[in-house]
């Protein structure tokens, strides 16, 4: 086959066309591999993406390249399974590429050699183009997640915005808004060169991309550092350790309706005996829909503990939620232990019996609403929750068994209402660039 078939070209006359953006995800130390691959239609939409574990394939040989020539693989065989008439395939694996293209002449291992094989075999006139890292965080993101979230020889297909995982499908839906924002430039200023083109739109996908992850690290507590994230992460606890999630929503819902965020929190001030929790709703522009706090003194000293009143804080926000009918998209708190037992990690038995009836209460409501607590619950650190630490405090305040609710049109205590207005800030001026 020759280069000029290889070519970039920005479309064909021929029937839909799709792309397909692939990567792998190697973690040396721990031994494991995954690939990640994801299909989008030529307006930017998601159509498929798959994960995968390969530590069982490669357990005797592996290294970067292979498991992102094995995440090529796979992409093309999917879009073969499908129909998918791929028009354009992007990846950042240069080694790779060229050695698909014919343009390397460095010898390879055996496993890298026959799946590049395999991928000649599968290709047929598509485009392929070499793109930055930045470019490419989905695929990443996927490829990671099949590494260090899959068992091995695990595999998973995603075939709707809601069978993936929350930060994956943010990742797409800002990418497509950004998409949408370039084509209006586009349309108003006329077309540029085609190097042109492709140049800004690498930046400019690179751009959004460092910026949706940089909204989840803000809701999250999870660094951006694509080089921690690939370490072995059993030495600190994981701020979002996300499983996907099945049909959290209804296959009905757009990404352009409005998701809520519960953020949850207890307080112990123990020397006092004043006990308190604390829940606020918002929505996906951190602006304030509901809040409350409510006093825990009654439970001192043989029923209370700080896990006790984060879970009480996060059992209140759940029935908050469906008082108001609110479809929560994420919860967010800052104890361990609390979600590790939730999630049925934590085996001991609790200090204080209670904790084990709130925890099965949540566990309920996470059910009857079709809230998965590995997927759309998230470990932050306690400086990161500043306003449900707040909410709280001002619970351990109230009287025995008082409690209060805020809403947006209620006068708030000063101090929660310049936390809350510094986390609005924040978030729309993410928005804003976005």
């Amino acid at each position: 086959m020759s280069n000029n078939q290889w070519s970039i070209l920005r479309g064909s006359t021929y029937g839909k066309m799709y792309t397909l953006y692939f990567d792998g995800s190697h973690n040396n130390q721990d031994k494991k591999a995954g690939a990640g691959c994801v299909i989008m239609d030529s307006q930017g939409e998601f159509v498929v993406a798959a994960a995968y574990n390969l530590t069982q394939t490669y357990r005797e040989y592996c290294d970067v390249a292979i498991v992102e020539a094995a995440a090529l693989c796979i992409g093309l065989k999917l879009a073969k399974d499908r129909n998918l008439n791929l028009n354009l395939i992007k990846g950042d694996s240069t080694e790779v590429i060229d050695r698909v293209l014919d343009r390397s002449r460095r010898p390879s291992r055996p496993p890298l050699s026959r799946i590049i094989q395999q991928i000649i075999g599968l290709i047929d006139g598509q485009n392929i183009v070499i793109i930055r890292r930045e470019a490419n965080r989905v695929a990443d993101k996927l490829a990671y997640w099949g590494c260090s979230r899959l068992e091995e020889g695990g595999r998973e297909f995603y075939t709707t915005y809601f069978d993936l995982p929350p930060q994956v499908a943010e990742l797409i839906r800002q990418e497509k808004s950004f998409s949408n924002i370039r084509e209006e430039e586009d349309d108003g200023e006329g077309s540029s060169s085609l190097a042109e083109n492709i140049g800004m739109a690498g930046s400019a996908v690179a751009g959004v991309a460092m910026l949706a992850w940089g909204m989840y690290k803000l809701v999250s507590g999870e660094s951006s550092s694509d080089k921690d994230e690939h370490k072995n992460k059993a030495k600190a606890p994981q701020p979002r350790e996300f499983i996907r999630t099945l049909d959290y929503a209804s296959n009905n819902m757009s990404l352009n309706d409005d998701y809520y965020t519960l953020h949850y929190s207890g307080s112990d001030i123990n020397q006092h005996q004043n006990g308190g929790a604390g829940c606020i709703i918002r929505n996906r522009y951190g602006k304030l829909i509901i809040s409350a706090t409510y006093n825990l003194n009654h439970l001192y000293p043989v029923q209370y503990n700080i896990a006790v009143a984060e879970a009480i804080a996060w059992s209140k926000g759940l029935k908050l939620a469906e008082t108001k009918r609110l479809k929560l998209f994420r919860i967010i708190g800052d104890n361990k232990e609390v979600i590790d037992r939730v999630r049925g990690q934590e085996k001991k038995a609790p200090k204080v019996p209670l904790l084990s009836e709130i925890v099965g209460e949540i566990r309920e409501a996470l059910e009857k609403h079709s809230i998965s607590p590995w997927n759309q619950v998230a470990l932050i650190g306690r400086d990161e929750n500043k306003v449900a630490n707040e909410l709280a405090s001002l619970g351990s305040k109230l009287g025995c068994l008082g409690e209060k609710s805020y809403g947006s049109d209620n006068v708030l205590p000063f101090k929660l209402d310049q936390l809350i207005r510094e986390d609005e800030v924040n978030i729309r001026g993410k928005n804003l660039l976005m």
